[in-house]
């Protein structure tokens, strides 16, 4: 099963299955398992989106000038980009811990995941933005958005998403 928001701005996850042994999704219309892990480890926009909809002109194929790989230490959100397989055990060891009776050990899990991504977000935030801008120019996000203008500003997660 593979999780994806319901909308870009809802805490809802819907579930894609995958179906035994054929690595294609259970909705016919999307990109099969090993496509969409493709553009996750090239940091490629995918031909189709997540429910099978044509993405926006220009997003097909093409990095994104300020995508920068932020590899996990933890095997699960590796296997979720499909940097890792499912069957490995050190996946399969994290999964069992999320999963598992403990919830307060799931718990610490999903937690030391969180901050180490986060953290190594706002450590690789500035040289996003320096190839985002780079590529863009006077047209950049950054441009007028520069989170100079805001120096107090933490980067973290909203009350929203946590």
């Amino acid at each position: 099963m593979v999780p994806h928001l319901k909308a870009p701005n809802s805490a809802e996850l819907y579930f894609l299955g995958l179906w035994p042994l054929k690595l294609t999704m259970e909705n016919p219309d999307c990109m099969g398992w090993e496509e969409l892990a493709q553009c996750h480890r090239d940091l490629i926009g995918p031909a189709k989106e997540s429910l099978g909809n044509r993405p926006r002109e220009g997003v097909a194929g093409v990095r994104f000038p300020g995508a920068i790989p932020m590899r996990s230490a933890f095997s699960l959100p590796q296997a979720l980009v499909g940097l890792k397989k499912w069957t490995d055990q050190d996946v399969i060891f994290e999964r069992n811990i999320l999963l598992g009776p403990d919830d307060n050990q799931a718990l610490r899990l999903a937690e030391n995941i969180r901050n180490q991504l986060i953290d190594m977000y706002k450590c690789l935030h500035p040289l996003i933005e320096a190839r985002e801008q780079l590529a863009y120019g006077d047209q950049s996000f950054f441009a007028e958005n520069h989170p100079a203008q805001r120096p107090d500003e933490d980067i973290s997660l909203d009350e929203d998403s946590e």
